[in-house]
């Protein structure tokens, strides 16, 4: 434990006097903290980096989401400087020939550099920033202001005169070798940190190591619990598997081998998934799956409590399948005592619809049709009494159920004859009036045919045209099947089921009838509606075409000139529709559409023009805004350069 705690602050602290040098990527040319120069930005910013590396600078770009973040960019600079070695000369201080520009999402900038550039760029770094990058960062070129700033910086750099060769004396200083610094007191504070962190290591690992081993207990615990449920579950069915065989084979005796065979095979298979189950828990048992010992990983515990839930899963579908056949079992006594009451029960249907079925006949109907179904109940009884004979007695319920079904029906349609035969009188009565109402509607409408044809160009009633002539003709036909229907129910032919569908055929054919004369009295509305609508629907449309024209005149420099084409299209409809209108049988339908038409024509008109202006209104309000600010940073600059007159 001593020497696992050693290793473990030895690497601590590696990691934190190692962690300053972690902290920037001093060596890469361009790094983007920010995230706004991409791909193609970070390759122009390179492109003219490589420039001045070529001129012999070391090129540095940073760019960084805020500098208020970092104190200011000269405290930034200061700490990139002490971080990395790369930025600086052999006695600490800045690298003669490093060049670099800072740029902040904050909009702040700065160009630093070392000794060999101060007399080309020390009074030059305020014009860079504003007359080269400022600019271009304004614009959200980032990448081109500061590619922008480096060649700007190159040229000042190329421009300077080379530095005068320094012809003085070197004045040469003595110094005197300085004492020996005491440390005492450092290696002190350096000994309690390393305490410190040992002691913080050593809670840390307690705690891992308590953890670790509440959660190897829980799971040695788990798999314990459940090989216990197997060991239980096992002896819980050994004797009530044995109890239930012996239950089916008593029931057994008292049935036929049809209706014991799939117990015995449900109990067969029950009893192989029991043998399997218990076999592989033996198999766990003797193997290295003993939860009981120690030493063992949470993981391991977890496979052994997994391997013997396996087990106990095939345990419970045998319990689930030892509980079904023991209802199967009880279901099977329960046949054999319904057995000889559904049998009774047959037969008294079979009484019962034999019974019905005489007294119709006395009142004269015939029963061919019902004594056929009556057979067939009969013949079930037959097959009911030697099912039982045979204990069969999933047979004789299947039996029974069946031929009851048929005794009732049979007794069911020879007590409903009379009904049957009063229905069909009563609905012939019934055709019979609603054809003479059927004939006075054709009747009433006839006139408001002769006024739409009168009144309106044929186009628009033609679809309309033949209904009086067809309405007609149902009702001939409605005649005809009354009279057939009345035929087939009288009692010398009883033929029910063909005089039904004669008269249910009577019936659609007057709905057939009433279904033509409303189309004729719906139609002569809608004529009317759209006769009143027409010049309202054209008067719309014009003043919407009206609205749209005069909109596009006024703001005819923001707006295509297509459009002038689309307000042309819309007055041709709407000439249509009023040269309809004009005639003496208008289509009236036709005025309406085409009016509607020009008037959505004129409604989208209008909707895309406005919206074309107000895009270009939006255009004017930035081009103001930008001027105004183009002119106040130009305002600025004169300012600036007023008040540095001097060095500018």
């Amino acid at each position: 434990m001593t020497r696992n705690l050693a290793v473990l602050a030895a690497f601590i602290m590696s990691m934190v006097v190692a962690a300053p040098a972690w902290a920037q990527n001093c060596d890469t040319m361009v790094v983007d903290e920010a995230g706004r120069l991409g791909a193609s930005g970070v390759a122009t910013v390179e492109a003219a980096g490589n420039r001045l590396v070529n001129a012999g600078a070391d090129v540095r770009v940073r760019v960084i989401p805020s500098a208020s973040a970092v104190g200011n960019l000269d405290q930034y600079m200061a700490r990139l400087q002490a971080e990395c070695a790369s930025w600086r000369a052999a006695d600490g201080g800045r690298k003669n020939n490093l060049l670099v520009i800072l740029l902040s999402m904050d909009r702040q900038s700065g160009v630093f550099f070392g000794e060999q550039y101060r007399s080309a760029l020390d009074d030059r770094t305020a014009t860079i920033r504003t007359g080269s990058m400022n600019p271009r960062f304004r614009d959200g070129d980032f990448a081109g202001g500061l590619a922008a700033g480096l060649d700007a910086s190159g040229r000042f750099i190329a421009a300077a005169a080379a530095p005068p060769v320094n012809t003085t004396t070197p004045v040469i200083v003595q110094t005197q070798p300085s004492q020996p610094t005491d440390l005492t007191g450092l290696w002190s504070v350096l000994m309690w940190g390393l305490g410190l962190i040992a002691l913080g290591a050593l809670a840390y690992l307690v705690v891992v190591l308590s953890r670790a081993r509440a959660k190897r207990r829980a799971a040695q615990q788990k798999a314990q619990a459940v090989r216990s449920s197997c060991s239980n579950r096992i002896t819980e069915l050994d004797d009530p598997i044995s109890l239930v065989g012996a239950r089916l084979n008593r029931a057994a005796q008292a049935v036929s081998e049809e209706d014991a065979a799939p117990l015995k095979a449900s109990l067969e298979a029950l009893k192989g998934e029991a043998n399997r189950a218990t076999a592989q828990y033996g198999d766990l048992q003797q193997s290295a799956n003993n939860p009981d010992r120690g030493g063992l990983s949470a993981d391991e515990y977890d496979a052994m409590a997994a391997a013997f839930q396996s087990v106990l899963d095939k345990l419970d579908k045998v319990r689930e399948g030892r509980e079904k056949l023991e209802k199967d079992i009880a279901g099977l006594q329960s046949l054999i005592d319904a057995a000889r009451p559904l049998i009774d029960a047959l037969d008294k249907d079979v009484d019962a619809a034999a019974v019905a079925v005489v007294q119709v006949q006395e009142l004269g109907y015939k029963t061919e049709a019902v004594e056929a179904v009556l057979t067939e109940a009969v013949k079930a009884q037959e097959e009911a009494g030697t099912a039982m004979a045979a204990k069969r007695f999933g047979a004789v319920k299947t039996i029974c159920d069946r031929g009851s079904k048929k005794a009732k029906d049979a007794s069911s349609q020879a007590s409903g004859l009379p009904a049957r035969k009063n229905a069909l009188d009563q609905g012939v009565t019934a055709l019979k009036s609603r054809i003479s109402q059927v004939a006075q509607v054709i009747k009433d409408t006839r006139p408001v045919f002769e006024a739409i044809a009168s009144e309106f160009v044929e186009g628009s009633w033609a679809h309309v045209k033949g209904n009086g002539t067809e309405a007609e003709n149902r009702i001939d036909a409605a005649t005809n099947a009354s009279v057939e229907t009345a035929v087939l129910a009288a009692m010398d032919r009883q033929e029910w089921q063909k005089a039904e569908d004669t008269l249910g055929q009577a019936k659609a054919w007057l709905d057939e009838a009433e279904s033509f004369m409303r189309s004729i009295v719906s139609l002569k509305g809608n004529l009317e509606q759209a006769k009143r609508d027409a010049l309202p629907e054209i008067d719309a449309a014009q003043a919407d075409i009206d609205k749209a024209t005069a909109y596009e005149r006024e703001h005819d420099d923001d707006i295509r000139d297509s459009i002038k084409g689309d307000i042309a299209e819309a007055r041709r409809v709407l000439a249509g529709a009023r040269e309809e209108l004009a005639k003496e049988k208008p289509d009236y339908f036709f005025v309406v559409e085409q009016a509607k038409l020009a008037n959505a024509s004129a409604d989208k008109i209008l909707d895309q023009s406005q919206n074309e202006h107000e895009a270009a209104e939006r255009k004017r309000k930035r081009a103001v805004s930008s001027v105004r600010d183009a002119t106040a940073a130009i305002s600025r600059a004169k300012e600036y350069i007023e008040d540095h007159s001097s060095d500018v």
